[in-house]
């Protein structure tokens, strides 16, 4: 049995919102190179599996638009931010930029159009999945994609540019673990 006060009822009797939903929250995937979760149903058939083990990420799909740069600016912006002005295809696996927004030279990032309206139903924000800190590699990785913003492959998050040597080392979170 549950109690329920005079507020909520009047709400539910007229059919009233109770709570809302916005912003939208887009998952973003975290694994490590060739370690991607896949589901998958006892009845599905091997061709199927086979699809999707080839699938698209969220993650997959950033290290390929950063690397091709098919939209300026893309490389300015960080994995967990990059749901607030692109958006996620799932059937073909990319990331398009969001209707109303527009890189801005002058800010080095992304803006709204001033001739956009803002509509509530744009707004999604992005959040990585949870990695237990045992899973080294892993947790690494998440933290370097909280923080490094351009990266193109899991081997260029996995190093860093020396400038002063002009080698590539492995980054120093790595190192510390």
């Amino acid at each position: 049995s549950r109690v329920m006060g005079a507020c909520e009822a009047i709400g539910r009797l007229l059919r009233m919102p109770q709570h809302g939903n916005l912003p939208s929250v887009k998952r973003l995937d975290i694994h490590v190179k060739g370690k991607e979760h896949v589901y998958f149903g006892s009845d599905e058939s091997a061709p199927e599996l086979e699809k999707r083990l080839c699938s698209k990420t969220t993650l997959k799909a950033w290290f390929k638009m950063n690397l091709d740069e098919t939209v300026p600016g893309c490389r300015t912006v960080l994995y967990p931010d990059f749901p607030t002005f692109f958006s996620f295809d799932e059937d073909r696996g990319v990331w398009k930029l969001r209707r109303g927004y527009e890189f801005s030279k002058a800010e080095n990032y992304f803006v709204r159009k001033k001739t956009s309206k803002k509509r509530c139903t744009d707004i999604q924000i992005g959040r990585m999945y949870w990695v237990s800190p045992r899973s080294v590699e892993a947790y690494c990785l998440r933290l370097i994609l909280s923080t490094v913003p351009g990266l193109t492959s899991f081997e260029h998050a996995m190093t860093t540019a020396d400038e002063t040597t002009e080698t590539e080392t492995v980054h120093e979170t790595l190192v510390a673990a």
